[in-house]
């Protein structure tokens, strides 16, 4: 017995030298904090209490070109808070933007001349006949009516927006000009091109609207 002795003690020293290794070890990250490292969701709200931004459903898709202003639709009114009747320096006060004298310098009482959001640009422009704003022509597309009309629509299609439209003979083709009147006392003017489409488009008041070569 007592020669057991030692081989007994011997043993139960090596037991407790080499410990039985855990089956699962225990996750790197705790549960409670795996949520901050995780890639956040779109909107979700971040640990320093930031958000993601969540992109518009449009996303990717290019806006229509706006001629150089961020404006909304043309209107027997007027555009972009510029508002026919107003004076020119009103006009420059109340435009989304910077209004540039289109054309030679110089404004003799009296005297038609444009205004336009672009230098040496008349995509669009603001009809300035006796100080006042009088008409309002757009030569491209990206500005609209109040009916989503704009230059490069089929004639055939305005028509159908227009059911009581004029038709007058363009003094310079053979294609004629769509004519509506408009609230209050303006005019919509509407040149179709060689293709059956709109060209150019103005609106404005009598006798400013029917000028047939603008200021010239």
């Amino acid at each position: 017995m007592l020669k057991l002795l030692p081989l007994l003690v011997g043993g139960m020293l090596l037991a407790a030298c080499n410990p039985a290794q855990p089956a699962d070890p225990a996750p790197a990250t705790p549960p409670e904090n795996t949520a901050t490292s995780s890639t956040p969701q779109s909107g979700k709200v971040l640990a320093d209490n930031t958000a993601t931004p969540v992109p518009p459903s449009g996303a990717g898709v290019a806006p229509p070109r706006q001629l150089g202003s961020a404006c909304g639709t043309l209107t027997a009114d007027g555009l972009c808070n510029v508002e026919f009747g107003m004076t020119a320096e009103e006009a420059r006060q109340a435009h989304k933007g910077e209004l540039h004298r289109l054309g030679s310098a110089g404004a003799e009482p009296g005297e038609c001349y444009y205004l336009g959001p672009e230098k040496d640009n008349y995509d669009i422009g603001y009809m300035i006949v006796g100080g006042t704003v009088q008409r309002i022509d757009v030569r491209a597309p990206g500005v609209a009516t109040g009916e989503a009309v704009q230059v490069g629509m089929p004639a055939g299609e305005v028509e159908g927006i227009y059911p009581g439209l004029e038709r007058q003979p363009n003094k310079y083709s053979d294609r004629d000009n769509l004519i509506i009147d408009l609230e209050g006392d303006a005019k919509l003017v509407m040149e179709t091109d060689e293709n059956g489409n709109i060209g150019a488009y103005r609106v404005g008041l009598e006798p400013a609207v029917d000028y047939v070569e603008g200021c010239a």
